[in-house]
């Protein structure tokens, strides 16, 4: 678990750097909140709650891609529930299936940091898609786990995230 909260942080850590402006007097004046419209805040806020949440992503999918096999540690509400539902009879294929689910949530992740930093709509257009797909499948998923498992922590987490790379890539 500690490898996979280490490579998270120095993930979003490296994503943050590639930034290329600075924080200057009006910005700082927008993040306390004064002197600046509150389209610029809105956009402030979207772009805190975007990396946030993208970042987030990287913990749940990092630990399945590392702790495929055995105990694994819950991170969101109902994880224990949801890693038993999910559970898989053959070893290979658990390795595989974590593993691919896990590395699939880091790399849109990755893309989403790098994106939402780069300030590129185009990009975050693109991201929206699978973005709001993954939400919608959440949403729709609940109902099917007929009470075996409760996604209620990735619609949270999905759902901030939807809102936040909508709002920067159309506005």
């Amino acid at each position: 678990m500690k490898l996979v909260a280490t490579l998270a942080l120095f993930t979003s850590a490296a994503a943050l750097r590639t930034r290329s402006s600075s924080l200057h007097s009006k910005q700082a004046l927008s993040v306390r909140g004064g002197g600046v419209d509150t389209r610029k805040r809105n956009c402030t806020q979207a772009t805190w709650v975007g990396l946030a949440s993208s970042g987030f992503i990287l913990l749940p999918a990092g630990r399945d891609i590392v702790f495929y096999d055995g105990p694994r540690t819950a991170i969101l509400p109902g994880d224990e529930e949801l890693i038993s539902a999910l559970a898989i009879a053959n070893p290979d294929a658990k390795r595989w299936f974590w593993g691919m689910w896990g590395l699939n949530h880091c790399f849109l992740s990755i893309l989403k940091l790098q994106a939402i930093n780069q300030k590129d709509k185009a990009m975050l257009k693109k991201l929206f898609i699978p973005t709001a797909a993954t939400f919608l499948y959440c949403v729709l998923g609940q109902s099917d786990m007929g009470g075996a498992a409760d996604l209620g922590g990735f619609i949270v987490i999905c759902g901030l995230q939807t809102l936040a790379i909508g709002y920067l890539a159309y506005n």
